[in-house]
């Protein structure tokens, strides 16, 4: 086997979908729910959405010149 180390991340990114499933949207709130660091739900966030698995859409949060990232799940 010798992509075990994808194997052994791959919880990391179930439990990241399982929390975008439940409605949580902010990479903040699925750090908290899934414990895992800002950084490390940033990559998987930006792993997932290289494979196609959620879209990530940029807004403009009222009249400053802010943007939110919004995650939402791909469905066919």
């Amino acid at each position: 086997m010798s992509s075990r180390n994808g194997f052994n991340e791959s919880p990391n990114h179930f439990m990241v979908l399982d929390a975008i499933s439940m409605g949580i949207k902010k990479i903040s709130s699925i750090s908290k729910v899934t414990k895992l660091s800002k950084d490390e739900v940033e990559l998987i966030v930006n792993d997932l959405n290289s494979q196609r698995l959620i879209n990530i859409d940029v807004k403009k949060v009222s009249l400053v010149i802010r943007k939110s990232k919004f995650l939402c799940l791909i469905r066919e």
